[in-house]
C-alpha cells in the first residue's frame, strides 16, 4: 500500500504507525486482535489533530460522509441495527411471580452481537 501510494499519489500525506496488539488480546483469534488495533490507530490519529471516520471495511461510501455528520459531539457512532430498539438499545424486564415481591429485575440491552 505504501509503495502504491508513493508511486501513484506522491503528494498524498501518509504515515505509518507501529501499533502492537494489547497484551489482553495475545492468544486471541486473529480477527479480534486486528479489530482492537484500530483503537490505538484512532488514538494516534486524533492526537495529531485529524478528524477520523472509523467504519467497517465492507462499507462503500458513495458520497462524502463528513457532509452528513452534525459534528456536535466528540464521538458519533453507527449501528448495524435496522429498528429503533435494535439500533439504540432497549430496556427490558423479567418477573418471576413464584419469587414474590422483588422476584424480578430490569436490564438494558445496549448492543447486538454480530458476526464482525
Amino acid at each position: 500500500t505504501e509503495a502504491y501510494l508513493a508511486k501513484h499519489y506522491p503528494s498524498t500525506p501518509r504515515f505509518r504507525v507501529a501499533t502492537p496488539p494489547p497484551d489482553a488480546q495475545k492468544g486471541s483469534h486473529p480477527a479480534n486482535i486486528v479489530s482492537t488495533l484500530k483503537y490505538g490507530l484512532l488514538k494516534t490519529t486524533l492526537s495529531l489533530g485529524y478528524s477520523v471516520l472509523v467504519c467497517d471495511l465492507d462499507l462503500v461510501w458513495l458520497k462524502d460522509p463528513f457532509e452528513h455528520l452534525y459534528r456536535d459531539a466528540d464521538l458519533e457512532g453507527q449501528t448495524d441495527g435496522f429498528s429503533s430498539d435494535w439500533a439504540g438499545g432497549s430496556f427490558g424486564g423479567i418477573q418471576e411471580p413464584a419469587m414474590g415481591w422483588g422476584g424480578g429485575g430490569l436490564y438494558v440491552k445496549v448492543f447486538t452481537l454480530n458476526v464482525g
